[in-house]
C-alpha cells in the first residue's frame, strides 16, 4: 500500500465557529443540536427549581439563539463571555454548550 495525500485549497477565506462552517449552509449539526436540546433542557430544570425565573430563562434562550444564528460575527468569544457574566445563575447549562460550540 502506498500513502495518499491529501491537499487542501482555501481561497476566499472562510471562518468557521464551533459546528458551523460557510459553505454548509450555516445548519447545526447532529451534535450541536443535541447540545442546544441539552441546554434548553437544563434552563427548564433551573425554572422548575426556581432558580430563575421563566422571564431569565426566555431572555437568555434568546440571547443564545441570536449568537447561533451569527456564528462568524467578530466578537463571538466576547459576547459568549458576556453571557457567562449576564446570566451567571446558568453557569454550568452555558459551559456544557459552549463546550460543543468552542472545542
Amino acid at each position: 500500500m502506498t500513502k495518499g495525500n491529501i491537499y487542501i485549497t482555501v481561497s476566499g477565506g472562510a471562518g468557521t465557529f464551533g459546528n458551523i462552517s460557510q459553505g454548509d449552509h450555516n445548519q447545526l449539526s447532529t451534535t450541536m443540536q443535541e447540545a442546544v436540546q441539552q441546554f434548553h433542557h437544563n434552563l427548564d430544570e433551573l425554572k422548575h427549581a426556581q432558580l430563575a425565573t421563566a422571564e431569565q430563562v426566555e431572555n437568555l434562550k434568546q440571547d443564545v439563539e441570536a449568537l447561533l444564528q451569527r456564528p462568524q460575527q467578530q466578537g463571538m468569544l466576547e459576547k459568549a463571555k458576556a453571557l457567562y457574566e449576564t446570566y451567571s445563575w446558568a453557569i454550568d447549562p452555558l459551559r456544557k454548550l459552549f463546550s460543543v460550540m468552542c472545542p
